[in-house]
């Protein structure tokens, strides 16, 4: 097995490097809003049984919406999910 020059170039790390940092955010993003939450029921006088109520509700949504369209902008292309704003 012959290595060329295409196979070590570091442009495909590219693509491992994107979802690396999107996880990171994600993860920060989850952290703050842990560390919001006093401050966000207060505001919203929500209790934190209705916050995590918000909070399920999303992510089952957000379960539902993945698969759907995930393939829906596999299809379309990543440009005009992008220009349309979803």
């Amino acid at each position: 097995m012959t290595v060329t020059r295409e196979d070590s170039d570091w442009r495909v790390w590219i693509p491992c490097v994107g979802m690396a940092l999107a996880s990171a955010l994600a993860f920060v993003d989850r952290q703050l809003l842990a560390i919001l939450a006093p401050t966000i029921r207060d505001e919203t006088g929500l209790t934190a049984a209705d916050f995590s109520d918000v909070f399920f509700y999303f992510f089952i949504g957000y379960t539902i919406a993945n698969p759907i369209w995930g393939p829906l902008i596999d299809y379309a292309g990543l440009l005009r999910p992008w220009a349309s704003g979803a």
